[in-house]
């Protein structure tokens, strides 16, 4: 109806049959286009999450390549009240000894306005010179904290965090940051098998050793998940665990300039992600005083929540601007990555 909110930011997809997709995306009006040769199209609507049910798809029949349609409209409902906030984190490149800028967008993909929002970005130790617009409303160590208010149904709206990369970094070190968005999603639906419990492995460099606690804030796990550790390329050590809720464990490893990994899987049917992982880099040298580099990236990062997002990025010199890259970029020289592998 013409009272209704139109809903930008929604994927809609034509598939020809034939395993073809067409993409388009729906503008701040709700309005989308979607440029196919001539077929037949199945079009539909991708819900951004469960909260919201789509009501019907439609069948396009293109005769031509002239062919233009004036429109397709798409109705969605709310299956039920609760606002959903998502979190994005982003920048080409980080050029070491210049000027960078990070890129944060937030949206309200719920059904309801979103009450108090804020967003806490954590930036890598060697950026400095930091500012930011809007301007932060707190900072603690590393964490700008900024309060964004009231967001209604279907809002997006960006921060952008300028900076510098230290010149004391190495080239080519990794350096993350992550953002994190409140209030977290409490009211969509979850896995009915999900038993609840919910992994994070936090990592650390404690002088001489890299240490890394794997912790459970959800409930009681009812069975073991696996878990493996890497140096570098190599698997050092795997083992299972099985923790309480709110329960712990440590593991240790003698920092030799080596990058570790560990990597835990999630207990089965989390509602969002698959595994928690941590990674430590430049903790320790080597026989040579240094320490390894380009490991981080080569497997993916636990930031698949929508409310929580993670980018660790390579210092560069010199750049080319048509540069692209996917992470992650995979394992060995041969960049080998998991099936079915969001890149």
């Amino acid at each position: 109806d013409t009272l209704e909110s139109r809903l930008a930011g929604w994927n809609v997809v034509a598939e020809d049959g034939n395993g073809s997709l067409y993409y388009g995306k729906t503008n701040e009006s709700g309005f989308y286009s979607i440029t196919t040769p001539p077929g037949t199209y199945d079009v539909h609507v991708v819900a951004p999450n469960a909260l919201w049910e789509v009501c019907q798809d439609t069948v396009f029949d293109i005769t031509n390549s002239l062919q233009v349609f004036g429109h397709a409209s798409f109705a969605a409902q709310d299956v039920n009240n609760c606002p959903y906030m998502e979190v994005n984190l982003s920048t080409p490149f980080l050029r070491r000894c210049f000027p960078n800028y990070y890129f944060v967008q937030y949206c309200n993909k719920g059904t309801e306005t979103s009450v108090g929002s804020t967003v806490e970005v954590t930036l890598d130790p060697f950026f400095i010179n930091v500012s930011s617009t809007p301007p932060w409303t707190s900072v603690n160590g590393n964490t700008y904290t900024f309060d964004i208010g009231d967001i209604p149904i279907g809002q997006c709206d960006n921060i952008f965090i300028d900076f510098e990369v230290d010149c004391d970094a190495v080239l080519g070190q990794t350096h993350c940051s992550s953002a994190h968005i409140f209030p977290e999603p409490s009211c969509t639906p979850v896995p009915t098998l999900w038993e609840g419990g919910d992994l994070e492995v936090t990592g650390e460099c404690d002088g001489a050793e890299v240490k890394f606690t794997i912790t459970n804030h959800g409930d009681d796990m009812t069975e073991p998940v696996h878990f493996i550790v890497i140096e570098d390329i190599m698997i050092q050590l795997h083992d299972d665990i099985q923790l309480n809720s709110g329960e712990s464990e440590l593991r240790t490893f003698t920092a030799n300039g080596s990058t570790f990994r560990m990597q835990a899987s999630e207990v089965d049917f989390h509602p969002f992600e698959t595994i928690a992982s941590a990674a430590v880099e430049g903790c320790g040298t080597n026989g040579n005083g240094t320490f390894s580099l380009g490991f981080i990236n080569q497997f993916p990062f636990s930031d698949e929540e929508p409310f929580d997002d993670e980018d660790c990025q390579e210092n560069i010199g010199a750049f080319d601007p048509n540069d692209k890259i996917g992470y992650p970029i995979g394992y060995d020289f041969d960049r080998l990555i998991d099936s079915a592998q969001d890149i």
